[in-house]
């Protein structure tokens, strides 16, 4: 009835027949009251359901509702999980889920599995379909009423092939590169901005079960430090190279030393290189990894080790040659000052007896 306003009201009538006492129909008695609010109430509700409706519906991600007080039954299905899975909604609406999906691994996928129940948080897995030709993230999560009861099981599908093919290649490319790595004769080793190893190549690994050490007499002194910065507790060479190079900022090299499991001494020369990147937002740089990587050096150690030791020897038979030489020159000499002394006294008193090749003789002597 439209009111004085212009406005529609809505009454519900209740129409109720009175007998008399022969059982003919005496009367009707009716009742009526106002539902505007009611009606009203039930239009709005309509509205944001065909607005929920629609929104579900052209969702770029598949959305599937089932109701679990009626044995999982699908009562939503959206136009994407239609394309995702490529099963008309028309089949499987009204349907339980072990009536549309008939083996266990599908069952499990769109059901109510038992991780699920007495939680309130949702559940994430990616699972392959088509022969690895769709990959869908699945979220579902469970829906109570206020006494705790489940009601509802929603779910949500994504379509990640892209990202599943993105990371594949990834990981490809990583695999790629670990496998240079893990064959070049370096020991190679990467640290996050926190110092924490996040890489060994095959050969840093070898030598994972021991420490290294700085060699003796290697001065690790930072006499370029910057006198603010954080210095934290250093025990192993690598610690030591490390805040070394993060102080300084710059690369730095230095020796360490290990011994093996054979107890045979092994020397490295080690490289530590921090690598640093501005945030748009900052003026100073941001520390973002430190690459390390040791050269062994034992051979060219021990190398260096005969070369001191053969130095030292040559040194010493030089030594021995030069004092040989003095004593072989000092007992030559007296010999022959006596001959000279004696060959002059010759040429002093028979001198005129002498002939002129004599003479020469005397002066080649």
């Amino acid at each position: 009835i439209k009111d004085r306003y212009g406005k529609y009201q809505w009454f519900e009538t209740i129409s109720n027949p009175i007998y008399n006492n022969k059982g003919e129909l005496a009367s009707v008695m009716a009742t009526s009251r106002n539902v505007t609010a009611r009606k009203e109430a039930e239009e709005e509700l309509r509205k944001q359901k065909d607005f929920l409706n629609n929104l579900i519906e052209n969702l770029p991600v598949g959305v599937f509702v089932t109701d679990l007080t009626r044995q999982e039954q699908i009562i939503i299905w959206n136009h994407a999980a239609e394309v995702f899975l490529q099963i008309a909604r028309t089949k499987v609406i009204g349907k339980t889920i072990p009536e549309v999906f008939k083996n266990q691994r599908s069952k499990s996928i769109f059901a109510a599995t038992p991780e699920l129940q007495g939680k309130d948080h949702a559940h994430t897995q990616i699972v392959n379909i088509y022969s690895n030709a769709l990959y869908i993230r699945i979220i579902k999560v469970i829906l109570y009423d206020k006494e705790g009861v489940p009601q509802l099981l929603l779910g949500i599908m994504e379509n990640v092939t892209d990202e599943k093919k993105s990371e594949t290649i990834i990981n490809r490319q990583r695999l790629f590169y670990e496998s240079i790595l893990n064959n070049i004769p370096l020991e190679i080793r990467v640290f996050d901005q926190t110092k924490k190893p996040v890489f060994k190549n095959a050969n840093a690994k070898n030598d994972d079960a021991v420490t290294r050490q700085v060699a003796p007499g290697y001065n690790v002194t930072n006499t370029e430090a910057n006198p603010d910065a954080a210095v934290e507790p250093e025990s192993t060479a690598e610690q030591i190279g490390i805040n070394k190079a993060v102080t300084l900022g710059k690369q730095v090299q230095i020796e360490e030393y290990l011994k093996d499991e054979q107890d045979k001494l092994k020397v490295l020369s080690v490289v530590y290189l921090p690598f640093y990147r501005l945030k748009p937002t900052e003026i100073t740089p941001e520390l973002s990894m430190i690459i390390s990587y040791a050269v062994d050096i034992t051979e060219l150690k021990n190398r260096e080790t005969q070369l001191q030791a053969y130095s030292k020897e040559l040194e010493r038979s030089n030594k021995d040659l030069q004092q040989f030489a003095y004593i072989a020159s000092h007992d030559l000499k007296s010999p022959l000052r006596t001959m000279v002394s004696f060959i002059q006294l010759l040429e002093a008193r028979f001198g005129k007896q002498l002939d002129v090749t004599a003479k020469e003789y005397i002066n080649f002597i």
